[in-house]
């Protein structure tokens, strides 16, 4: 996973990635682009770009490139289609020991459109979120030296915050913590 997304990081500053990196600016430093890992995922009209870069045998083993057959009246076809199609903005999420545990993606259809389509604001790769903390292997040691934690919804929530200094701060990833995420947190506090 870590090659995949070292090589979505490359591609971030490619011009396809070039609207993802425009919505980073509009609401991230760069440090805390490249501290969070932040990449883009080509859709399937640009996906040679990263089959260029990484194995796309490694991508198919991850679940993040499949073959879409379509069968039309004149002969089958077959297309690879990315797992982050309509998420092109991607990061990683990981465990409170490091590891790279998943992917998480983000469109920029407008709300309208996701409606229409049925398409979430953010997809993640197969993990179970309920059992993770968002930012606890980055924020643990504060949590510790300061004795308590702050405790947000959302992963963009805790980017800001350690950009304002606030780094004892984690994301539960949706509006319920499930006794998991409960007991990972009293592990620092």
């Amino acid at each position: 996973m870590i090659e995949i997304m070292k090589a979505c990081q490359y591609l971030l500053n490619s011009p396809e990635g070039e609207p993802c990196l425009n919505y980073l600016d509009s609401r991230l430093t760069k440090e805390s682009q490249e501290y969070w890992g932040f990449g883009y995922f080509p859709s399937s009209a640009n996906i040679s770009l990263l089959t260029n870069l990484v194995n796309k045998e490694a991508l198919i083993e991850k679940g993040l490139l499949y073959t879409k057959e379509i069968n039309d009246v004149q002969s089958p076809k077959s297309f690879d289609m990315p797992f982050f199609e309509n998420h092109p903005l991607i990061m990683p999420y990981k465990d409170s020991y490091g590891n790279v545990i998943g992917l998480v993606g983000r469109s920029f259809l407008s709300e309208n459109n996701r409606q229409k389509l049925g398409i979430p604001k953010y997809k993640n790769t197969s993990f179970n979120k309920s059992n993770y903390v968002f930012g606890l292997f980055e924020a643990k040691e504060h949590i510790i030296t300061a004795g308590f934690v702050y405790l947000v919804e959302g992963q963009f929530d805790v980017i800001k915050a350690f950009e304002k200094n606030i780094k004892n701060i984690v994301a539960v990833g949706s509006s319920n913590l499930s006794d998991n995420q409960l007991s990972l947190i009293c592990r620092y506090t």
